[in-house]
């Protein structure tokens, strides 16, 4: 079966070995020693070895490791993918092999590149040229403290310099916020750059067309001539302050991204919000309330379910979602770029169950529908003018018989045309939870609700309303629905934390 299999390789592999005449050739000439020692050490497996020989699934296993070798060989242009977590490999490789390697680089640390910290990352310093330049980003300023002793090191070897991926992505712009390396030695360039997130099996393509490898050398100069990255200087930072002042650098002082990009994180700091959130006095129950109302409408389901979360954050309700055992897929949706660099590293190793996609809710609206649709303390950062497009494009996503399940906070009955009356009505909701997380001794959470308090009173991407003006919207968009109250108990002049269950009707 092997041998068949590599047999079939010599038609594509002459053309390529006919090339060996030609200059640059040397690693043609190996290339075809390569492919004759694969072909002795099948010969060797067919008629020496026994456990082959007796061991379908051995022989299954083989079959497979050679199959994928074929087809990643198959139909080379100009560019040659494998799997991303290969990529270390075979920089090492480019870097110890071949003289005067020169890398220029963009680093997204933790976010593809997870090795730097590791010995791979080690390994990749040693057999550094000291020509090269690295860009490292960071998501936190946590972050860069955790890597702050391997961005030492490697800046005695060659020029190292930090950004924040907020940074980062303000001068290249959201869609050039990746990781890729521009590999160059004796006039030869290759680019190598992760692919797209959507792919199942996540990889790295090594790229040799020369309008690619010209468009990331223009991304890459226009990054450092921005003067933004922060160069890590090489000797030993000793005292506190002058990494303070480096990290002050690098994180303080951001420059918005465009709107669209930006939503949550433009007035709360997401990082706390993700480790403290759950510590909101009503969230936790709110969350098991939904669940429960699924588990109990899903009971008796034994096909496939998918769901929809729509404004996902950072993941905290996913997690939950997440869990249960009888749900095939759900795609998780938020359009804030820092939330949403949280929300995929929790889920990286669960792709096939999880997709998490930085999309607008408003408009996401993929092929297929939706069994249940999600929304947990998100509803009230959709614009009360956007809040029936928001609606609409639920109902084209929602399957017939399915439900939505909304979990959020809202305000006590006011008038919406006064402003005095409203931002009344958000100072008693918020007041009454920051009094609680206070009360607690949750001091941080305390302060992201005045966070959110201020972004409310500045309409500023928090746009909480009363029960009855949610009520008379889903009304507007045909839904059904019923409500239940979380808390607080016996309290009705703050708002609260409801979950509403909608339906369309059949």
């Amino acid at each position: 079966m092997c041998q068949a299999l590599v047999n079939g390789w010599f038609p594509d592999w002459q053309k390529f070995l006919a090339e060996r005449t030609r200059s640059p050739h040397v690693y043609f000439r190996d290339i075809g020693n390569i492919l004759g020692r694969v072909h002795d050490e099948v010969e060797t497996l067919n008629s020496q070895n026994a456990y082959v020989k007796k061991n379908l699934c051995f022989q299954r296993v083989i079959y497979d490791s050679y199959s994928q070798l074929y087809e990643r060989s198959r139909n080379i242009e100009s560019t040659f993918s494998l799997p991303a977590s290969q990529y270390p490999l075979y920089l090492i490789s480019l870097q110890r092999n071949l003289e005067n390697c020169y890398v220029k680089a963009i680093a997204l640390v933790n976010v593809e590149e997870q090795f730097w910290s590791q010995p791979m990352g080690q390994e990749i310093l040693t057999t550094s040229c000291s020509e090269n330049i690295r860009v490292f980003a960071f998501f936190s300023e946590k972050e860069f403290d955790y890597h702050l002793a391997s961005l030492r090191e490697h800046s005695k070897k060659y020029n190292v310099y930090a950004i924040s991926l907020a940074k980062l992505s303000d001068v290249l712009g959201a869609n050039n916020t990746k990781d890729f390396s521009i590999i160059e030695v004796s006039g030869s360039k290759l680019l190598a750059v992760y692919d797209d997130d959507n792919t199942e099996e996540k990889n790295i393509s090594f790229i040799a067309d020369l309008n690619m490898i010209a468009q990331h050398e223009e991304l890459f100069e226009k990054l450092l001539s921005s003067k933004i990255p922060v160069f890590i200087p090489p000797h030993t930072i000793q005292e506190k302050a002058e990494t303070d002042s480096l990290r002050a650098r690098i994180f303080k002082d951001l420059v918005p991204y465009e709107r669209k990009l930006i939503e949550m994180s433009e007035y709360i700091d997401v990082i706390p919000y993700d480790e403290h959130e759950e510590k909101h006095a009503y969230y936790q129950d709110m969350m098991s309330k939904m669940i429960e109302i699924f588990l109990e409408h899903s009971s008796n389901n034994s096909s496939p379910i998918r769901i929809l979360e729509l404004g996902a954050g950072t993941g905290i309700f996913t997690v939950r979602l997440n869990k249960i055992t009888n749900v095939t897929e759900i795609v998780a949706v938020e359009i804030d770029w820092h939330c949403y660099q949280i929300l995929k590293g929790k889920f990286r190793e669960q792709y096939k169950k999880v997709k998490t996609l930085n999309k607008d809710s408003r408009t996401y609206n993929p092929e297929g529908e939706f069994d249940y649709i999600f929304s947990s303390f998100a509803d009230h950062h959709i614009k009360t003018a956007d809040k029936a497009k928001y609606f609409d494009n639920i109902k084209q996503n929602l399957k017939p018989n399915g439900l939505m399940i909304v979990g959020d906070e809202f305000l006590r009955k006011h008038d919406p045309n006064d402003r005095d009356d409203r931002d009344s009505a958000l100072k008693d909701y918020h007041s009454h939870i920051i009094d609680i997380a206070k009360g607690q001794g949750e001091m941080i959470l305390a302060e992201l609700e005045r966070q959110a308090l201020q972004s409310g009173l500045e309409e500023k991407g928090d746009f909480k309303v009363s029960c009855e003006q949610y009520e008379k919207l889903l009304k507007q968009a045909k839904f059904k629905f019923k409500k239940e109250k979380i808390r607080p108990e016996n309290i009705d002049n703050i708002g609260g934390v409801y979950v509403y269950t909608a339906w369309l009707p059949t």
